[in-house]
């Protein structure tokens, strides 16, 4: 059990239930498909999460593997187990792209921790209808029972958000997003004050990792169009917004997932991000730290990073040991914008 998540943990106390086809919703990057396998069960798995995606391959079959915002219609689940999301919306989305499974299932789960809000999505899909009972409570998390209510209907079409930017330098944007992505339904300020920032750019080959909704690479593609612009996010959906946003602005960009930056060839020129801090509730920023240890093999010599994070972040001496000396290219009551060369 030591390779297995607290959530996992809590669902896998009603093993003796979980039997037959199961499909997993949004499941933790664990062991949870091998254990549920171990049981007899053939088990399935819907993910938006890049890494929890590829910690499933050992143990589910590519084809029971979905990524995208359908499920084969005819598709049939005894069991569907959805993983708490961090975002109310997202719950509702998966809900909707799992519809097929969740109106002939036989047992509908929702788990979660505490404290990311399982208890609250519980009682709110009861306000609507649902009946959803909390059947156990360990480790922190609560393991409840859902039934839809009987005139639930999904309504994946009402999750696209779409906002515009104007900026000085290019023509406005239209962007795209789905629930859960990064600045989803507006520009957050960090970006906007990264975008503000930007200092000229040289080479031909730019990044944006962690693209959200495609705003940071869609703007490089447009101020700098001969450039070979590159966006990678762990997030699925905000790999599908942004790829939205670029088909409405007319960008040709060059979109993928990657964990970090281990998916991303070496020869980049410039790299510009908005780098995430936080997993889930949790404030973590070792996914940043790795970031930063990678840019040294990713980055061409001479090549630069230009990033924007809150101003009490210890960024400074992290971006120093493993690309260059930094320059403070803005900075405000609460972010600072960065750029250092390799």
């Amino acid at each position: 059990m030591s390779q297995l998540s607290n959530p996992s943990q809590a669902l896998l106390r009603q093993r003796e239930q979980l039997s037959g086809r199961i499909l997993l919703c949004s499941p933790p990057a664990d062991a949870i498909t091998a254990e549920l396998r171990q049981t007899g069960a053939e088990v399935s798995v819907l993910s938006w999460d890049h890494t929890a995606v590829n910690a499933c391959r050992n143990a589910v079959a590519e084809e029971r593997l979905f990524t995208d915002l359908a499920l084969p219609a005819d598709a049939q689940w005894d069991q569907v187990a959805l993983f708490m999301p961090k975002a109310r919306e997202m719950l509702d989305l998966m809900l909707s792209v799992a519809a097929p499974a969740v109106k002939r299932a036989q047992h509908i789960w929702l788990v979660g921790e505490k404290r990311e809000g399982v208890e609250s999505a519980a009682k709110r899909l009861a306000k609507e209808g649902w009946d959803a009972t909390k059947v156990d409570s360990a480790r922190h998390c609560q393991v409840w029972q859902l039934t839809p209510a009987k005139d639930w209907r999904p309504k994946q079409d009402e999750f696209w958000r779409a906002y515009e930017l104007t900026q000085e330098k290019v023509d406005a944007l239209q962007l795209f997003t789905l629930p859960g992505v990064f600045s989803a339904g507006r520009l957050d300020e960090g970006t906007q004050v990264l975008l503000e920032s930007l200092p000229e750019l040289h080479g031909r080959r730019l990044l944006d990792f962690g693209c959200g909704c495609g705003v940071i690479g869609t703007t490089l593609k447009k101020r700098y169009p001969k450039a070979s612009v590159e966006l990678t996010d762990i997030n699925l959906l905000a790999l599908k917004s942004a790829a939205r946003t670029a088909e409405a602005n007319g960008a040709e960009l060059n979109i993928y997932a990657s964990d970090g930056l281990a998916e991303v060839q070496p020869g980049v020129d410039a790299i510009v991000t908005n780098p995430p801090f936080h997993q889930g509730v949790k404030q973590d920023t070792r996914i940043t730290q790795q970031f930063l240890r990678d840019c040294a093999r990713v980055l061409k010599p001479g090549g630069s990073l230009t990033l924007v994070a809150n101003r009490f972040l210890p960024y400074p001496d992290w971006i120093e040991a493993h690309v260059g000396p930094v320059r403070v290219l803005f900075e405000n009551s609460r972010f600072k914008v960065y750029h250092a060369v390799r």
